[in-house]
């Protein structure tokens, strides 16, 4: 899940920060106005928003149906929707059709969220890995709401934070490599 992540992390946050350029692109010598273009952008960065939950979750989906947690799966569904329409009308009132978008985005990264604390109480993910992934995924909202307002030291900041948890959880990797060979010797 943390290569999915990092595979689907910047493909996302370049789709948020050429939203504009690619709407243009695909909607030139349209009827769109400028203001149009404009909503269809924000609608577009909200929606990539949820990309690397996505990913996550049609991965988590698969392997709690593989070992047979269906009613977890059902239980989640179930507050992700609820959360879906609630989140959605609520950012709809303030933010108009882009809210959905976002309201879509929030559900999703809550749905999957719930799906890894499900798993780690199976025991199917270790705690460090959930907390690697949660970290992982809160840096990436962080980086997106930098790029949003425009903080150039937020998102050097959030960058470089990304880069010491992947070193150390790679260093971690390898030091848990290590042990199991020690043992297994």
């Amino acid at each position: 899940m943390l290569f999915l992540t990092a595979f689907t992390i910047p493909i996302s946050t370049g789709l948020f920060v050429y939203a504009r350029p690619i709407v243009e692109l695909i909607f030139k010598g349209g009827e769109l106005s400028s203001n149009d273009l404009e909503l269809v952008a924000r609608v577009m960065q909200y929606a990539t928003v949820q990309l690397p939950f996505f990913a996550c979750n049609v991965l988590l989906l698969k392997y709690a149906t593989a070992t047979k947690h269906v009613i977890s799966i059902s239980i989640v569904a179930v507050l992700a929707l609820m959360i879906n329409i609630a989140a959605s009308l609520l950012l709809m009132r303030h933010m108009g059709v882009p809210g959905i978008a976002l309201g879509s985005s929030i559900s999703m990264l809550l749905a999957t969220t719930f799906l890894v604390m499900i798993l780690v109480r199976y025991r199917h993910i270790g705690v460090f890995d959930m907390v690697t992934l949660l970290l992982t995924w809160l840096l990436f909202v962080t980086l997106l709401m930098s790029i949003h307002f425009g903080s150039i030291s937020g998102i050097f900041v959030t960058i470089f934070t990304y880069f010491i948890l992947v070193l150390n959880y790679g260093k971690s990797l390898f030091d848990r490599a290590n042990m199991a060979i020690q043992v297994k010797n």
